[in-house]
């Protein structure tokens, strides 16, 4: 283990102490050096009853630093007692909001979790009904509503949550008392078990210094991905008496703002705590002239320094192209050809196209771009996903999509969340259930054709409950649900959005990239001189461009962008 630490890795490892940020650039082996210290650390434990909490913010984050635990250290999968490893969203829950969550909530018993990641909040009885928003808001660190920073999220205008004055709309008034009424009934999206963490822990600071004699040592992992609230929460935590933290990650990758992730929280701690902070500026996994080109898009503020025999000396340039709607696969049979010239393997873990935008994903996907087809997400859209699945033969996830309708029209709940769906399901005869749900799929015809003609038909049979969009009706039932049972993706290479390759290694990235992402355009960015660390979109662009080894193919639009991006990342 010590001939493969860098000296750098080495002070992660075995000898930083206290409260530590360390600020790692894309390809340092970051995860390899969290992984080392959670193995050195774990192998001198000497405390029975008390842990370390290494937590991540996804369970591909986590479950990398698990692979690595046991297939370089030789640790058995997953920490055991009484350690823990796992997303940041789980040590809340466990430990903090669902044993506690009432407390604050005025509920009765244990909170239930909605909304993703936990089930669908499919909460929308008519198109202007306020308690569809449920699982997309939140209360901040100052009771704030936050909400997701995408235009259009709600039927009113994103503009409209504020009056003239500043103070909060009608609209806010109402999405607050939809809030405050499924709180009191113990329901809670993801945002608001954290909020609710947070305050559990203002309240009765007793749960804090709990905690951190349960958990003396916390590792964070990807921190720049921390929000407000959480955050807020970490430092609860030393108040009370934590004095052992290390937070890793890079403030350059922070790409979830839209999900509250705050950056600059990280840049203040590593301030704050400069003394103990360390700088991981090695590269491992990209060529020199890709860290020259990517570190006009770092603050870091010196270049990385490939390091790995392998690809550090591989000389070639990124290399730009343009492309049209109309040529986005040659575009790509073109860099496939690249790839065969370098002598590249093409296979998923070695090559990659990835995009910033869904909609580039799903056109090389064939993924259709539906527009919202039915409101009733209660009875209309998973009875017609059910008789499609069950057309399919695929009768498993049939019967467990059809088994939620058969609950909400029993039970008569509007929330259908995954516990009280299983113990509806445990309450009934096994047998007459499964016979129950049979017997339900049976009474609509296949689901196959137009949409239209097989509501009209099905509404026959089952006295007029369906209801679709008048424009929707001519929508193929294969095009609403075939592709999320799709088996066929590109077998020879990887497709992804940027969001889901982030932490991923290619030999070779093909970089797809619009006009703008998500509001000013690229161009403008540029020209205007906007910092990576002001523009979340430059630090989406900034992950695209930091996956590759070898080959790195930038794919603009058109010549003005193409130009644009030239200049920025120094390749004229």
């Amino acid at each position: 283990m010590v001939a493969t630490l860098s000296a750098i890795q080495k002070k992660i490892a075995y000898d930083a102490t206290g409260k530590v940020v360390v600020r790692a650039c894309p390809g340092s082996g970051k995860t390899f050096s969290v992984a080392a210290r959670i193995a050195h650390r774990v192998s001198h434990w000497a405390h029975p009853n008390q842990g370390l909490a290494a937590i991540s913010f996804t369970n591909i984050a986590w479950q990398e630093i698990d692979q690595k635990l046991t297939t370089i250290f030789g640790l058995p999968h997953y920490l055991e007692y009484p350690h823990f490893l796992g997303t940041i969203d789980s040590f809340i829950n466990k430990y903090i909001f669902l044993p506690h969550g009432h407390l604050i909530m005025g509920c009765k018993g244990r909170p239930v979790l909605v909304g993703d990641p936990h089930s669908n909040w499919n909460i929308r009885r008519y198109d202007k009904d306020y308690d569809q928003y449920f699982a997309k808001v939140s209360l901040g660190v100052n009771d704030e509503l936050i909400y997701p920073e995408i235009q259009g999220v709600f039927f009113f205008g994103f503009n409209k949550m504020y009056n003239n004055d500043g103070n909060e709309s009608g609209h806010a008034r109402s999405i607050r008392e939809s809030k405050l009424k499924y709180w009191k009934q113990g329901y809670a999206c993801q945002h608001d078990a954290n909020y609710f963490a947070m305050k559990i822990l203002e309240k009765y600071p007793q749960v804090a210094r709990s905690l951190v004699s349960r958990f003396p040592e916390i590792i964070l992992d990807e921190a720049q991905d921390t929000s407000e609230v959480q955050m807020r929460i970490l430092d609860l935590l030393c108040d009370q008496g934590l004095s052992q933290v290390m937070l890793v990650g890079d403030p350059d990758q922070a790409i979830f703002e839209w999900n509250k992730a705050r950056p600059q929280l990280f840049n203040d701690k590593f301030e704050a705590w400069k003394d103990n902070s360390i700088i991981l500026n090695d590269n491992r996994r990209s060529s020199q002239s890709i860290c020259d080109a990517t570190f006009h898009l770092s603050t870091l503020g010196n270049v990385s320094t490939s390091v790995t025999p392998e690809v550090m000396g591989f000389g070639l340039q990124p290399q730009f192209t343009i492309y049209t709607e109309g040529t986005i696969g040659q575009t790509i049979e073109q860099f496939l050809q690249k790839c065969r010239e370098l002598a590249i393997e093409i296979h998923p873990r070695n090559v990659a196209v990835i995009c910033r935008s869904k909609g580039l994903v799903g056109h090389i996907l064939g993924d259709p771009d539906l527009h919202d087809w039915t409101q009733d997400y209660l009875v209309t859209y998973p009875i017609i996903h059910a008789c499609f699945l069950f057309t399919k033969g695929l009768l498993k996830k049939a019967f467990q999509v059809a088994e939620k309708v058969i609950f909400h029209l029993v039970e008569k709940k509007d929330v259908v969340d995954n516990k009280s769906v299983e113990n509806f399901r445990a309450s009934q005869n096994f047998t007459e259930f499964r016979k129950l749900i049979l017997g339900f799929l049976k009474m609509f015809p296949p689901a196959t054709g137009k949409l239209g003609a097989w509501i009209d038909q099905a509404n026959r049979l089952y006295n007029n409950v369906l209801t679709v969009s008048d424009q929707a009706r001519d929508l193929e039932i294969e095009d609403l649900f075939s592709y999320l049972e799709k088996d066929d993706l590109p077998s020879d290479y990887t497709v992804g959005s940027v969001h889901a390759v982030k932490g991923e290694t290619f030999e070779a990235v093909l970089l797809f990239l619009k006009q703008k992402g998500v509001g000013s355009y690229y161009t403008t960015m540029i020209d205007k001189g906007i910092r990576t660390d002001q523009e979340e979109e430059l630090r989406i662009v900034y992950v695209g461009i930091t996956r590759p080894r070898k080959l790195l193919v930038v794919a603009t639009p058109n010549d003005k962008n193409l130009v644009a991006w030239k200049a920025k990342l120094g390749c004229q």
